[in-house]
């Protein structure tokens, strides 16, 4: 078979591979309670060229759907060797660069026992840091979590 009849199947192989590789909350490294009755599940810390890209998955209540919000000031990252503590970063219209941030909050709504993705960029600690600990306000914090760089 020639590359011009393969790239269909490789296509729907990638696309087959992408999909399996979302994190849900099944795949949590940790889960907290968080505010309205919602558990935060965090999925993923993985380094990126010039970032840190941190993912929840973040489950509702059962039988009720909740809105929920968390003080972007209040959000952090720190370097568990170094000891430094980072705030979120800052997109180019000056949000905090999270899923779903409006002003000063990360606002998120959940349905009923399901799961809602919410991610963070944070920069990226050095290349000598392999734990971080993550911090969310009316959540609690996520302790000495590894970096997948």
């Amino acid at each position: 078979m020639d590359l011009k009849h393969m790239a269909p199947l490789l296509a729907l192989a990638l696309t087959a591979c992408s999909q399996s590789e979302i994190p849900t909350a099944d795949d949590a490294i940790a889960a907290q309670p968080g505010p309205r009755g919602t558990v935060w599940h965090l999925t993923d810390v993985r380094a990126t060229d010039d970032a840190l890209l941190v993912s929840f998955q973040v489950r509702g209540p059962r039988g009720q759907r909740t809105s929920a919000w968390l003080d972007v000031d209040g959000i952090h990252l720190i370097d568990d060797t170094a000891s430094v503590r980072y705030g979120l970063l800052d997109g180019v219209d000056g949000e905090a660069l999270a899923s779903s941030a409006k002003g000063d909050n990360l606002q998120i709504s959940v349905e009923s026992d399901a799961d809602t993705p919410v991610w963070m960029k944070f920069p990226l600690p050095p290349a000598g840091s392999r734990t971080v600990s993550i911090t969310l306000p009316r959540v609690g914090t996520f302790d000495g979590v590894a970096i997948e760089r």
